[in-house]
């Protein structure tokens, strides 16, 4: 759902480029959903984690390293909802009240925090199973 929203905040950005600020606004909204879709997840996995496994931070080093690594993201993610909604408001005011840079620089919050989830899926969740066969 994360890396769905780097594509439709892409196309948001697209239709503020081009002045379509109802298209901007559509795909703006989509891209917030995707992030909520995407921390109900996270929630619906720690819940998960902590009953049903009892993996806990204090559990060990992979314990306090997932639960830093995907709550820092998941922080970082909330960020990006709040940005996008006051940007979302602010559009609804006119397209005039947005100034290009903001949307621009919302952008590159926004990708970066998809990048740094690549990157985060790699090392906790691919790489211990790739390595299982290994060691």
């Amino acid at each position: 759902f994360l890396w769905a929203g780097s594509f439709t905040f892409w196309r948001a950005e697209r239709g503020f480029r081009i002045k379509s600020s109802r298209s901007g606004r559509v795909w703006l909204r989509l891209t917030i959903g995707l992030a909520i879709v995407f921390l109900c997840g996270q929630a619906k996995e720690y819940f998960s984690l902590l009953h049903d496994h009892h993996l806990a931070m204090s559990s060990g080093l992979f314990g306090t390293a997932f639960y830093t690594l995907t709550g820092f993201h998941g922080l970082h993610v909330l960020v990006g909802i709040l940005l996008m909604s006051i940007l979302l408001v602010r559009m609804n005011r006119g397209p005039t009240v947005v100034a290009p840079a903001v949307v621009r620089a919302i952008g590159v919050y926004w990708h970066f925090v998809d990048a740094v989830w690549v990157v985060i899926f790699a090392i906790v969740y691919a790489a211990p199973h790739l390595l299982n066969g290994f060691l």
